[in-house]
């Protein structure tokens, strides 16, 4: 899960930083004099630019270098560029050949032999967290029994597992992006933006988080981990259904969004006090429990126990609405936070005003479930022809 978490920062950055490496490395070489470059004209200027330099460390230059050999444009210019990039091609092809043939047999031997993933003993501190949220938040035996399925399922899926890598690999991604300059590479300023007070850019870095990361858990509820496993839950189903749509959103809390406050807590507490750390805290996490509560509303299922059907979602049409969802609920949200900190009369009202909006989503939910169907264990499938339902007589 590390390395896929990596991959997906290290790639989003270099697609988004890419452009502006290469304008600073070429702009800055010094073996090119102004008036070479203003002598110089269409592809001689940028091979002098990038021939001592940024054609050294881009891959994309020695490629071009490639095809204007092929193409037959000036071989002599430009064959320094082709050399580099047919070398790397043979050496990475060779690498990779070495790496798969080292590879091939253990995977395979793993994938035929190797049992389903053991739940590993939980350490000192899990069984600690996990005996106080069953004594304060999950009283109900309900409520323990969804968090404790959601949590083996997530611990246990590789699928789930990879996906969640994923959302996460962008969260941080935007974090670490947010710090970066994208032209120059390095935001200077934002590395000497002092880290004794709130900023807009440090409250954002949470609400980044917790956002991609309760979307992940929202997806990966509807992915079941086995089928099977919701026959246990329709068995022993009981008339609370309260109950379990309450496990279900205090499991997406309690997995997504309290172990980021676990680890941001005492950065912030180091930096600001405990003070400024506790009521940045408390505020994002109700932003959090908002958010839980709309992205679970009209969740009639019980968390990885329900068969999919996938396409439901249209991303490709409601992407704008995801972004402008993030906006609002990362950045808007954080420079709105850095105006209520100022005041903490302005911060309690902010706060009161959340927990009224999270209770009023609350009772909303249950007077809705006094008249709503049962919870669902079998998605079903639209039909792929509609008919009218009109009958002649």
């Amino acid at each position: 899960m590390l390395a896929q978490l990596l991959f997906v920062i290290v790639l989003i950055e270099w697609l988004v930083f890419a452009p502006g490496l290469l304008v600073r490395l070429a702009a800055i070489d010094p073996g090119a004099t102004s008036e070479a470059l203003a002598a110089a004209d269409g592809p001689y200027a940028f091979v002098g630019l990038t021939s001592s330099r940024a054609g050294i460390w881009l891959p994309p230059v020695w490629f071009l270098g490639v095809y204007e050999v092929i193409w037959g444009f000036d071989p002599e210019a430009f064959r320094g560029l082709a050399v580099a990039g047919l070398l790397a091609l043979v050496v990475t092809l060779t690498i990779a050949t070495l790496a798969y043939r080292a590879v091939f047999r253990r995977v395979v031997r793993h994938a035929l032999e190797t049992p389903p993933d053991v739940a590993r003993p939980a350490g000192l501190v899990l069984r600690a967290a996990s005996r106080v949220a069953s004594a304060t938040i999950l009283r109900h035996p309900v409520e323990q029994g969804i968090v404790a399925f959601a949590a083996r399922s997530l611990t246990r899926s590789r699928r789930h597992r990879l996906l969640v890598a994923a959302y996460v690999g962008v969260g941080l991604a935007f974090v670490v992006g947010s710090f970066l300059s994208p032209i120059t590479g390095v935001a200077e300023h934002a590395l000497r933006e002092s880290l004794s007070r709130p900023s807009a850019r440090l409250l954002s870095v949470p609400l980044v988080l917790s956002f991609f990361v309760l979307v992940a858990l929202r997806v990966l509820f509807a992915i079941p981990t086995q089928i099977r496993a919701n026959r246990v839950f329709v068995m022993t189903e009981i008339d609370d259904k309260a109950a379990y749509l309450n496990g279900s959103r205090k499991a997406m809390w309690l997995l997504g969004a309290l172990p980021i406050a676990g680890v941001t807590f005492p950065v912030y507490a180091a930096w600001w006090g405990p003070a400024a750390a506790l009521q940045h805290t408390a505020f994002w996490l109700l932003m959090s429990g908002c958010l839980t509560e709309l992205l679970l509303c009209g969740f009639h299922k019980m968390p990885f126990a329900c068969s999919y059907v996938p396409g439901k979602a249209n991303v490709k049409y409601l992407w704008p609405v995801y972004a402008l969802a993030l906006t609002a609920y990362a950045w808007w949200t954080a420079r709105l936070e850095l105006w209520l900190l100022a005041d903490p009369v302005r911060w309690g009202i902010a706060c009161a005003l959340l927990i009224a909006c999270l209770t009023a989503g609350i009772a909303l939910r249950r007077r809705r479930l006094a008249s709503s169907t049962p919870l669902t264990y079998e998605e079903e499938v639209e039909e792929a022809v509609q008919v009218l339902g009109v009958m002649r007589t």
